[in-house]
């Protein structure tokens, strides 16, 4: 907290302290390209005590698992969610690993049946959706890893289509997101990734 005099009134601003904000970060990549593997070895290298929320089923890393059951509506999900990232902020973890983002916010956290009158409610709801969650995890100050598919970068290469599009979900996370790093195979047997975006310096995944 900083303290300012105007016209010799003192007055008392806070100020953030900007070494404490939480790291945010993004893991794309094709399937089996070692995104959750890697996610589990960076967390590791900076001593990351992480809970992993699983859509999936397919972290097979020793990084457990918080048990929610995503078969239920996207109500449900979206408050189950909701509680358990405030929970998670004043538990031991100090960083939340949501495995295949773009599936939990395009298809867990959205209406199966949507109203034909209503064009728009299923991208209402997802954006809604979307909103409460990512503002939770920004509140929870815990440090966040969004695991999804190489559709959840934005590409900013010359070759891009100007006619490509992309969803909320990947516009909003590729915004608030510190790193991303994209993982890949050049063979059968090797893991590598390369950092695509980052602030002020690039990141390492892991060494």
């Amino acid at each position: 907290m900083t303290t300012t005099t105007k016209n010799n009134n003192s007055i008392s601003i806070p100020v953030q302290d900007k070494s404490k904000r939480p790291e945010i970060t993004l893991i794309y990549g094709n399937p089996g390209s070692g995104k959750t593997t890697g996610a589990w070895k960076h967390c590791q290298m900076l001593g990351y005590n992480p809970i992993c929320i699983d859509v999936n089923n397919t972290n097979h890393t020793p990084m457990p698992n918080l048990d929610i059951d995503f078969s239920k509506n996207h109500v449900y999900l979206l408050r189950e969610l909701q509680r358990y990232i405030e929970l998670l902020s004043k538990s031991e973890y100090d960083t939340i690993v949501i495995e295949d983002t773009g599936r939990l916010f395009d298809n867990k956290l959205t209406p199966v049946k949507v109203n034909e009158k209503n064009k728009f409610a299923k991208w209402e709801v997802r954006a809604t959706a979307l909103a409460l969650i990512v503002d939770c995890l920004i509140k929870s100050k815990m440090n966040i890893i969004f695991i999804g598919q190489s559709d959840m970068i934005i590409k900013d290469h010359p070759n891009k289509d100007d006619n490509e599009t992309y969803s909320r979900p990947v516009v909003e996370i590729n915004s608030i997101v510190n790193w991303a790093y994209y993982t890949y195979k050049p063979d059968e047997i090797t893991y590598k990734w390369t950092c695509t975006k980052y602030r002020e310096k690039p990141g390492v995944l892991y060494k």
